[in-house]
Formats: C-alpha cells, sequence, structure tokens
C-alpha cells in the first residue's frame, strides 16, 4: 500500500485526469470503467465493481467489474450484497471480511471471500444512483475513513459522469427531434407551394371557361377545358 503522503499526491493527479476526462468524453461506460480502475488501484487494489441503482425494481446491475468474480450485467435484488448495505446505510460501509455481508454474492471458495470490502454510495444530490466497491488487495488488510473518503471522491465523479452523459443524450434527442420538425415544415412548405400553384392554374382555367362561355363558344370547347383541369393539376401538384 503506498504512505498516506505519496497516495495523496498521487490521489490528486488521478482526480484531475479523470475530471480532464469527464470533459471530454460523453459515453458513460467507458467513464464509468475509467473511474472504478482509478479508484481500485490508488487504492493499492485489484479487484471491484460498479453498480447502478434501478429505484422502480428495488434491484440493481453490477455494471463494470474488475477482477471481481465477472458478474458484469447481472441484476440483484436491493436487499442484497454491498450495495444493499449501501443503500440501506445512505454512506459509507466497510466489512472486514466479505463472508460477513448480507447476501453476500461471491463464492465461499474466491480469495476475495476473506477479504475485507469497502462500499460507498454514489449519488445525485439526494438519488441513490449506485455505488463504488473495493476489496482488500489481501486477507490482512482493513479499509479506514481515508479510503472510504478517497472512494467517495470518485463516487463524485461517477455521478457527475452519468449526469453529464444523460444530459448530452436528452440534448441529442432534442436536436433529433428538432430536424424531424424541420424536414417535415419543410415538406408542408412545398405542399402548400403546389396547392398554391394548382389552385391558381385552376382559376385561370375557369376564368378562361367562363370567357368562352360568355362569347356563346360551342359547349364542347367549355367542356374540353374542364376536362383537362385534373391534368393542370397533375403537373402543378407533382
Amino acid at each position: 500500500m503506498r504512505q498516506p503522503e505519496q497516495r495523496d499526491l498521487a490521489s490528486l493527479d488521478t482526480l484531475s485526469r479523470v475530471a480532464n476526462d469527464l470533459a471530454g468524453e460523453f459515453r458513460l461506460e467507458p467513464l464509468l470503467e475509467l473511474i472504478l480502475r482509478s479508484s481500485v488501484t490508488l487504492l493499492g487494489c485489484e479487484s471491484g465493481s460498479l453498480c447502478l441503482v434501478e429505484p422502480h425494481t428495488h434491484t440493481y446491475r453490477k455494471q463494470i467489474d474488475v477482477q471481481a468474480g465477472c458478474q458484469a450485467g447481472r441484476v440483484f435484488p436491493l436487499e442484497e450484497g454491498v450495495t444493499g448495505a449501501v443503500a440501506r446505510a445512505g454512506r459509507p460501509v466497510t466489512f472486514r471480511h466479505y463472508a460477513d455481508v448480507p447476501g453476500g454474492h461471491v463464492s465461499a471458495d474466491s480469495p476475495l471471500y476473506n477479504r475485507a470490502v469497502i462500499g460507498v454510495p454514489i449519488r445525485l444530490r439526494s438519488d441513490l444512483l449506485g455505488s463504488l466497491v473495493v476489496f482488500a488487495p489481501d486477507d490482512e488488510y482493513c479499509f479506514g475513513d481515508a479510503d472510504a473518503q478517497l472512494l467517495q471522491r470518485f463516487a463524485t465523479h461517477a455521478a457527475i459522469a452519468m449526469a453529464n452523459a444523460r444530459l448530452h443524450a436528452e440534448a441529442a434527442d432534442r436536436a433529433k427531434a428538432a430536424a424531424v420538425w424541420a424536414e417535415r415544415e419543410r415538406s408542408m412548405l412545398d405542399v402548400q407551394d403546389a396547392l398554391g400553384r394548382g389552385l391558381a392554374t385552376v382559376l385561370l382555367e375557369l376564368a378562361h371557361a367562363e370567357e368562352l362561355a360568355l362569347a356563346e363558344q360551342p359547349v364542347g370547347a367549355v367542356v374540353a377545358l374542364a376536362a383537362g383541369l385534373p391534368l393542370f393539376l397533375r403537373r402543378d401538384l407533382g
């Protein structure tokens, strides 16, 4: 494990790098993986996971997994595991042994089963979005307050990444909707223009027919002129 002074310097450097990535990357998955891997490495550990909570179904998904049992993508009840403990406590939690975690998902034959584990909430204001979970590097190490504070900083970055990704997706949806509306409006204007030309043609031909009638032209000429109106309309509206 790093000395406190070394870890503080590394923490500032890592958090700065993560913040720079947050400013230029809007895809959520790469950002969350970067945040998890950075926090695991900075704590001097090797294994961890990042989970996202689904409040409507009272479940959570193990979104990113780093050497923690390859359970990425699985969904669990919010009452289980370290994430469940974080949700109940509403704050960082630590267990001296993963075996003590209520409803844990790591098997008893895993090297992680007898190691300490720490979990912190990923929050946006009062909403619980998920958790960051890190396993100790060996059976002897215990997590302390400094570890919880450092991991919580990364959890804050994860919340920012999720908020940025959501806002970017919403902006993209609005831009797409605006483009669709603009295309519909252009099509409507084209139709209106075609209708205007068609009506103008009809009025001109009707006026011509009226002139023929007033001039006492043969009825056949007037009928022929009227029969030609659909052709004019198709030409102007087409």
